[in-house]
Formats: C-alpha cells, sequence, structure tokens
C-alpha cells in the first residue's frame, strides 16, 4: 500500500473563486456499452485520485461541467462494468466542447468533436493513430503482469521487447503531434513528458513561441525546470538537504558505497509499517558495502524528528525541508509514499522504484 500525497487541497478555497468552468456536450449513438462518464485528470484512467468527476448518461445525452483553474490532459472514460472506453481531450477554463460518441455493439467507437479546434485535432492526428499502439502496449503488458507465474524468462523478453515497439511507435506519434501543432497545449504537455528526447535549443524555441497564456502556464515552467535544471543532475550529491542538526548534508561519505534512500514521512502509515524490512537489510547487509539513507518530506521538522527518534531508526536520516517543491522530491517524481531508490557508487541511480519486495535480489547483484 502507498499514501498518495495530495498537493492542492489547501489552494483549493482560494482558487474556487476565480477557476472557471469546461463544458461539454455528449451525444451517444449507441448507449448500451456505457451507463456512467468518468472524468480523470492526466494519463492514467485507472487511478482514483485522478478522477475529477463521474455523471450518469440518460436518453443518449449528457451535459458535463466541472471546475478547471488552467488547460489540462483529461481522459473520459466509461465504466468497468461495461467495458472500458477512453477518449482523451483537453480542458480549458470557460470551454465548450460538443462531441459525438459512437460505440457498437463490439465496443468499438467513432468520436466526432465539433466547435473545438483543439480537441479534433488532438483526436485526428493523435488519439486515433495511437489507439492501436495503445492496446498492443496494454495487452504485452496484462500479459506480464496478470499471470507472472505462467511467464518463463523468454517469454518475458518477448512481450518486453515487442511492449519496446509500441511504446517507441506512441513515442512517434507524439513527437510527430509536438512538430505539427507547436502552440497547442496538447503539444506542450507531451512535450513535458519527453523533454529528454529532445535538445535545449528546439525547447527554448518552443517555449519562446508559445501563446501568452501558455507561457505562464504551470507545465512551461515545469518544462523549463525539467529540461534546464533537472536534466543536468547526475547524482544525488546534487540535492540540498538538511541533516538531523539543521546542517548541509554531504554526501560524498557515502560515494562508494550502495545506497537504498527511503522517501518517507512521520504521518504515512505504510512508511512506518515497512521500517523493520528497511532494518533488516541494513542488518543483512551491515558488512558490504551497503547504507541506508531516510529522506523525509514532513514540512514539520519537529515531527520529523520525533518520529526518528520514536522509530528508533538506526541509519541517517536528512529533511527535504521544501516537501514536494524540493529538488529531490520533483527529480525522481515522488506522488506516492514509501518509495525506494537504489543508488549505485557516486550517487549515480541504479533503481528509481525499488520494490521491497525483490529488494535483495538487486541489492546483490549492485554489490557483486
Amino acid at each position: 500500500m502507498k499514501i498518495i500525497i495530495f498537493t492542492s487541497l489547501l489552494l483549493f478555497h482560494f482558487e474556487c473563486i476565480s477557476q472557471g468552468f469546461m463544458k461539454m456536450k455528449i451525444e451517444i449513438d449507441s448507449h448500451k456499452a456505457i451507463d456512467t462518464i468518468y472524468i480523470v485528470k492526466g494519463l492514467n484512467p485507472f487511478k482514483i485520485e485522478n478522477c475529477v468527476d463521474s455523471f450518469l448518461v440518460s436518453n443518449n445525452k449528457t451535459k458535463i461541467q466541472f471546475p478547471i483553474t488552467e488547460s489540462g490532459y483529461y481522459i473520459l472514460r466509461t465504466s468497468l462494468s461495461k467495458g472500458v472506453n477512453l477518449l482523451s481531450f483537453v480542458a480549458s477554463p470557460n470551454g465548450n466542447a460538443k462531441l459525438l460518441w459512437s460505440i457498437d455493439e463490439a465496443k468499438q467507437t467513432t468520436t466526432k468533436f465539433y466547435k473545438n479546434k483543439t480537441n479534433k485535432n488532438l483526436y485526428e492526428k493523435l488519439t486515433k493513430p495511437a489507439k492501436h499502439a495503445v492496446e498492443m502496449m496494454n495487452s504485452y503488458f496484462d500479459s506480464i503482469y496478470r499471470n507472472p507465474i505462467k511467464i518463463d524468462s523468454l517469454q518475458r523478453i518477448f512481450y518486453s521487447e515487442k511492449n519496446k515497439f509500441w511504446a517507441d511507435s506512441l513515442k512517434k506519434i507524439y513527437f510527430s503531434y509536438i512538430k505539427e501543432y507547436p502552440k497547442d497545449f496538447a503539444a506542450l504537455f507531451f512535450l513535458n513528458l519527453y523533454y529528454r528526447n529532445f535538445s535545449e535549443i528546439y525547447i527554448k524555441k518552443f517555449l519562446s513561441s508559445l501563446p501568452n497564456h501558455l507561457k505562464k502556464h504551470s507545465i512551461a515552467k515545469e518544462l523549463a525546470e525539467n529540461k534546464f535544471i533537472i536534466e543536468k543532475i547526475k547524482s544525488f550529491s546534487a540535492f540540498s538537504l538538511k541533516d538531523t542538526l539543521g546542517n548541509d548534508f554531504n554526501y560524498s561519505k557515502y560515494n562508494n558505497y550502495i545506497v537504498l534512500v527511503d522517501f518517507w514521512a512521520s504521518w504515512c502509515k505504510p512508511c512506518r509499517e515497512n521500517l523493520p524490512k528497511i532494518d533488516s537489510l541494513r542488518l543483512k547487509y551491515n558488512h558490504h558495502d551497503f547504507k541506508i539513507l531516510g529522506v523525509s518530506i514532513d514540512e514539520n521538522k519537529d515531527t520529523w524528528l520525533k518520529a526518528v527518534k520514536s522509530e528508533k531508526m538506526e541509519w541517517e536520516n536528512v529533511h527535504e525541508w521544501k516537501g514536494l517543491k524540493g529538488m529531490a522530491a520533483k527529480f525522481f517524481k515522488i506522488t506516492t509514499i514509501p518509495r525506494y531508490v537504489l543508488l549505485g557508487k557516486g550517487g549515480v541511480i541504479l533503481n528509481r522504484d525499488l520494490n521491497l519486495s525483490n529488494a535483495d535480489t538487486i541489492i546483490e547483484s549492485a554489490l557483486k
């Protein structure tokens, strides 16, 4: 189990005064496959915390209206019980869209956007061409993870290679869209996901040519930070952290060790429940070139120090004093905790999201 971190709840009360609403009219050509429509923000339509709202479909038509503070990438998802259908779209404050969603008895869909050029382009140039690649990726993903015991090593390699092929195909579609519609929000959204594939010169030019309302967008700022600051980070020693005495943490003493980094917080129950597992790894590899380092994202320093003492942690703990806004949290895209990262000698990253269930195997391999 992981704890989901919400960063915007405290701001909601103040933002709701100035936020706009996205309005959509949806007409269902065949309603047999649809009873409920969910609106999900981002790329993962199955994360409960990403769900913005849900609406019942009646008389093959429904009107959707939901609050929004800035343009964002969303997905319409149908009910799991009726068979999932997905549709991507861009929502904007005070924006309007009308779409006809046709679903036949075989659950195949066709879509038409009206009166909304952005979403019409998005559907025709990205969503529709990418559909087959997404379906193939999901099928190979399911083959590996739904029946892990029945999949042998050769099959796993086969499925992984096929999944990579379709992922690369999907990337080409995204890149084509970015280059064809550089002033579009969706282009900004996907460029931020794949910024490592583009040069600094390209991204600088892209950002400077954006319309004024997108230049001020939070994703434009995030893209600039990702490309010109975060991408230059090569090891863990680049982060500014504080030790339990309030001094600047110096990573150099860990340079000759394999290090397991535990991102946690005092209020995170699963984090604290996993501490005995962390301690067992410490004891098991105590006489090897292995260390553990705790990184707290607690906002309250006193609460963090109290938890370190009460849990009797036998390894060093430091504090990301800017929390989720700190560079370490942003670099590793920390959205859920606990989160475990394995570092090699010199602080280079070996594993960005280590699973404790097979940590022994990965740590032993790294030590060799």
